[in-house]
């Protein structure tokens, strides 16, 4: 938001947030409908940031830049545009999807980062303007933990009462090739359950909690069968985790 405040100034232009759909080097991205809300809720008070979700509804499974530009052109025939981006993706330009032809649709602008020089060569060669701002670092483990103060109180805010992170949370309680499951199981609810017309939110959190208590300790498992479930105590050890998942999603997720 700073570096986007101070891009605004120097160029007298408004700065639009543009939410990637499906990043080509992310997996595993947050549900759109709480990254727009995070955004639209940390830019609400600034006249000249604008959250977008333009590229959310173009109609592809994974977004290129040079994709996204050509859309946009379409769209705001009359508007010039420029495309901010970091020191740490300037080091990385030639690489980016049709970069040649890129440079002549936007002009891009590049701010500096902490642990990055400016690349000249790559400065040069794509005609980008170095502005006079410094990003700060900001670590997105720390915002995803609740555990960084970088980020705007309504977010935070969201975050904690719409459970946005927890997938970070679940992912300590059980091993990777689990929590692979786990995810996948969470997209094909949420798949299943826009289909059929149910709130895929919901959907989703189930998926995401379904196999929360299968990695417990068995002692801990077992101490927690008599206490919670013991007429079911003479049931495969298997499918234990769906008596004490309830109760590891309710005290440990903060999951109702």
């Amino acid at each position: 938001i700073k570096v986007a405040l101070e891009a605004s100034k120097h160029k007298n232009a408004k700065v639009w947030f543009l939410l990637a759909k499906s990043p080509a080097w992310k997996n595993d991205v947050t549900l759109e409908e709480d990254r727009f809300a995070m955004l639209s809720l940390a830019l609400k008070k600034y006249d000249n940031l604008i959250p977008s979700d333009f590229e959310l509804k173009l109609n592809k499974s994974t977004t290129y830049t040079i994709e996204t530009v050509y859309e946009l052109k379409n769209a705001f025939p009359d508007i010039k545009f420029y495309y901010l981006i970091g020191a740490d993706q300037l080091d990385k330009l030639h690489m980016w999807k049709d970069i040649e032809e890129l440079k002549d649709l936007v002009s891009f602008l590049c701010v500096n980062r902490d642990g990055y020089s400016i690349n000249e060569e790559n400065k040069e060669l794509f005609g980008v303007e170095v502005l006079d701002i410094h990003g700060k670092s900001t670590s997105s483990t720390k915002i995803r933990n609740n555990a960084s103060k970088d980020i705007p109180k309504v977010v935070q805010n969201y975050i904690i009462k719409n459970n946005v992170y927890l997938k970070e949370d679940v992912k300590k309680l059980m091993s990777e090739k689990r929590y692979i499951h786990t995810l996948n199981v969470a997209r094909l609810a949420k798949e299943i359950a826009e289909s059929i017309g149910y709130y895929y939110k919901k959907a989703y959190i189930a998926g995401l909690v379904h196999d929360c208590s299968k990695e417990l300790n068995k002692d801990e498992e077992l101490r927690l069968m008599n206490e919670l479930a013991s007429e079911h105590l003479n049931e495969s050890k298997q499918i234990y985790h769906q008596y004490t998942a309830p109760y590891i999603a309710k005290t440990v997720l903060n999951i109702q």
